[in-house]
């Protein structure tokens, strides 16, 4: 849009038309100037070059009037409600455009459920997609009400993140339980037997070095930042190949095939966080915590579509998308609740206190501690 308007304005002054408004503020050109210039101009009878510019005059001014202008207001206003999204729906403009389940592209919110016992304690509702840049701003809202809920944080490998295991274990100074993509794959034999990847390279701490499984040697070049879309920072390490004059294969080993050196690059950080995954998720402790996961939060995503029918909103709006979802997650938690009021166990049976409720969706039991295994204790 831009760019025809600067054409248009070029075109105009070619016409040898004055208009009293510089290139730099064209884009908020607008059909009223056009409007003075085509009435001032004098048109000689019998058709003249007067009358010819008059024509293409006329012809500006409905461009202006008819394309150029409303398009522009229409892409302000469209830029307004994008946000730091980059879709949104026409008959919602708070709702976005994701990938289901089902491989449609739909307008909707990403809904996360923080649960224990098949409970769901808090919920937020986000208009991003990713749910990798949700965690963070879901745990400071939890972490803030309460000064501490959970040794522990459990979710999926869709969560695991640099900065979301930094942020857990410096400001949260938690344990986490969450595998990053690339996990399963590493703990594969073929991916050890990879030469290819550096994981399986020897490393000289002393002479900070590393030596790949044909010999080659690479030491530290120089440090690199990068910035990803979100403007998130990450540190890196180049190293660089050695040269073997004196060795044609080793030296044909150490340069990529347009002849440059190899290089590699190493986040010293992500490396640390990524063996805390691995160590605390091997852990006897870890891998029965994490073996609740699937049976813990994702039963409640399967009651609410399949014993409320809750399948899609009835509202429009973020914040009537939460009241909405708040609701049916509360509904949910109480038909739990009276299941196992109604079958109690026998660890239930010794159970004293009253049920009562805080906000929305919080379950709390009083004394507990007789029966630790079957609610979650909020301090």
């Amino acid at each position: 849009m831009d760019e025809k308007t600067d054409a248009l304005y070029d075109e105009v002054i070619q016409s040898n038309v004055n208009i009293e408004v510089s290139k730099e503020t064209s884009r908020s050109l607008n059909s009223t100037e056009l409007d003075e210039v085509i009435k001032t101009e004098k048109v000689t009878v019998g058709g003249s070059k007067n009358k010819r510019l008059r024509r293409k005059l006329k012809h500006y001014n409905h461009l202006l009037k008819n394309d150029l202008i409303p398009r522009k207001k229409k892409y302000e206003d469209a830029n307004e409600i994008f946000g730091d999204r980059n879709s949104f729906s026409k008959t919602d403009h708070d709702a976005t455009f994701m990938r289901m389940k089902n491989g449609q592209l739909k307008s909707g919110y990403n809904l996360q459920v923080a649960s224990q016992n098949q409970f769901a304690l808090y919920y937020y509702v986000f208009q991003r997609p990713n749910d990798t840049r949700t965690l963070i701003l879901f745990l400071t809202d939890i972490f803030e009400e309460t000064s501490h809920v959970a040794d522990y944080v459990v979710a999926d490998a869709g969560y695991g993140s640099e900065m979301n295991y930094q942020f857990i274990t410096d400001e949260l100074e938690a344990n986490y339980l969450i595998p990053y993509r690339m996990y399963e794959k590493e703990m594969t034999r073929s991916y050890h037997k990879d030469k290819r990847k550096v994981a399986n390279w020897n490393y000289d701490e002393f002479n900070d070095t590393f030596t790949d499984l044909d010999g080659i040697e690479f030491k530290f070049l120089r440090y690199s930042v990068r910035h990803d879309k979100y403007g998130d920072e990450r540190n890196f390490k180049v190293y660089q190949s050695v040269e073997y004059f004196e060795d044609p294969t080793r030296e044909n080993l150490a340069t990529t095939k347009k002849g440059y050196r190899r290089q590699i690059n190493i986040n010293a950080n992500w490396e640390y966080f990524k063996n805390k995954a691995k160590e605390q998720l091997s852990s006897e402790v870890g891998q029965s915590i994490y073996a609740q996961r699937k049976i813990d939060v994702e039963p409640i995503f399967a009651d609410l579509k399949a014993h409320l029918s809750f399948n899609r909103l009835s509202v429009r709006g973020l914040e009537n998308a939460k009241i909405e979802i708040g609701l049916a997650l509360m509904s949910n938690n109480l038909a739990k609740l009276a299941r196992l009021l109604s079958y109690p166990t026998e660890c239930q049976k010794n159970t004293i206190g009253i049920p009562y409720f805080m906000e929305i969706s919080i379950v709390f039991f009083w004394n507990l501690e007789l029966c630790p295994e079957l609610f979650y204790i909020l301090y």
